[in-house]
């Protein structure tokens, strides 16, 4: 099962949108008999999701040198190092660990080739076959929320 590190602020609503789950699920799945009484640093099962270090592959994003490496796990080598684009300055990419909730390949529109949300809510990665726009046009049309990676 998933673990989500509470973070200074949450709250089951926010986390239950996040992750696309029930909030009474993630309630059930950790018995909390008071669900407005989380703290930081407390650990939730998310109840559907796999436990990341079983899964064969991690993903690592660097906005500052605005790469996205994929890795094997648990070894850590290096399978492809992709070339990507982040939001602007005011509305920068949010920091942390996230886990891909939902794709969609070929969604049509400025989508590109394939459309991954992630367990922040509105914030996602879209792909492209080629480097459609340049990194400067895309960095002043987007917000932070999203990140556009394409084939090398």
């Amino acid at each position: 099962m998933y673990q989500h590190i509470v973070k200074l602020g949450e709250t089951i609503a926010q986390i239950a949108l996040d992750y696309r789950t029930p909030a009474q699920s993630i309630i059930q799945a950790n018995q909390l008999i008071d669900p407005n009484r989380i703290f930081v640093g407390q650990r939730l099962t998310i109840p559907g999701f796999p436990d990341p270090t079983q899964l064969p592959y991690r993903i690592d994003v660097s906005t500052n040198r605005r790469t996205l490496t994929l890795r094997t796990q648990p070894a850590g080598e290096v399978v492809k190092v992709y070339p990507i684009a982040v939001g602007r300055i005011l509305h920068e990419t949010p920091v942390g660990e996230f886990i891909i909730i939902n794709k969609a390949p070929n969604p049509g529109g400025p989508f590109g080739t394939m459309w991954m949300s992630l367990s922040k809510q509105h914030t996602e990665f879209t792909g492209q076959m080629t480097r459609l726009q340049s990194v400067e046009r895309f960095q002043e049309d987007a917000f932070g929320c999203t990140m556009k990676m394409w084939k090398n």
